[in-house]
């Protein structure tokens, strides 16, 4: 099953994203914006190295979403990180929940995923559970080819069911 998600993570075309600078190489190109709060935001132009796999947008990625459901773990999004995406340390603003799931795949050294803890996560083809949302957490330079898949909740996937029993409008 593993193989087969490496190979999902290949094959799945890149759709262009924006990301938040403190994700970004210092070298990649960048505009600003303003967000609805008036904070000034830098993106990347044309960053693709991390990106949602959404549900019945291509059939690669509702067949890496299975394959992870199958692995047991429980998700609302599911994030495809790679090739060898190295993050600043940060914390997941839109999770929810006390944990999110990382699986890394690949050929690779290094990459580890450092938690403010103290906690190392370096296992590869290993679902590691951590708290995203509350640890400052980055990773490590990578030499070979690096993926990571991270499973997470949003607010607003865990309040959808609530919602949508008492009639209330849901978040699509």
């Amino acid at each position: 099953m593993a193989q087969e998600m490496l190979q999902l993570c290949r094959a799945i075309p890149k759709h262009p994203s924006k990301m938040l600078k403190r994700l970004a190489p210092k070298e990649a190109p960048r505009y600003r914006t303003t967000s609805k709060n008036g904070n000034q935001l830098v993106f990347l132009q044309q960053a693709v190295k991390s990106q949602l796999v959404r549900e019945g947008r291509d059939p690669r990625e509702d067949r890496l979403r299975q394959l992870v459901k199958k692995c047991g773990i429980s998700f609302s999004h599911l994030s495809l990180n790679g090739p060898n995406l190295v993050v600043a340390p940060h914390r997941d603003g839109k999770n929810a929940g006390e944990s999110s799931h990382i699986c890394f795949l690949g050929d690779f050294e290094g990459g580890e995923l450092n938690l403010e803890d103290g906690t190392v996560l370096a296992d590869k083809y290993v679902w590691h559970r951590f708290d995203g949302k509350r640890l400052l957490h980055w990773n490590s330079e990578t030499r070979g080819e690096k993926w990571a898949l991270v499973a997470y909740h949003t607010k607003e996937s865990l309040l959808a069911p609530q919602a949508k029993e008492r009639g209330e409008p849901t978040p699509a």
